[in-house]
């Protein structure tokens, strides 16, 4: 319980810092955020893949994780 008021706490002192700044920064930091979120999302569906075998949720996360790459890649997001 305590690990996730720690997160929370960080995630909101990030984000008032990232309000400090100007806009150009503002959209590099986004574009950092939505590509680790791909990633991560990526990442996630491989692993339940190689673990768990195949699955529609496994496929699910894998394609979700291609989408904001690509979305990501093609400044559409």
């Amino acid at each position: 319980m305590l690990a996730v008021f720690v997160c929370i706490a960080i995630l909101h002192f990030a984000s008032l810092r990232i309000m400090n700044l100007s806009s150009s920064k503002k959209k590099k930091v986004k574009k950092l955020f939505t590509y680790f979120y791909g990633l991560y999302f990526l990442g996630y569906g491989v692993t339940l893949t190689i673990t768990n075998g195949p699955n529609v949720l496994n496929v699910l996360f894998i394609g979700i994780g291609l989408v904001y790459l690509v979305l990501n890649y093609r400044n559409t997001i």
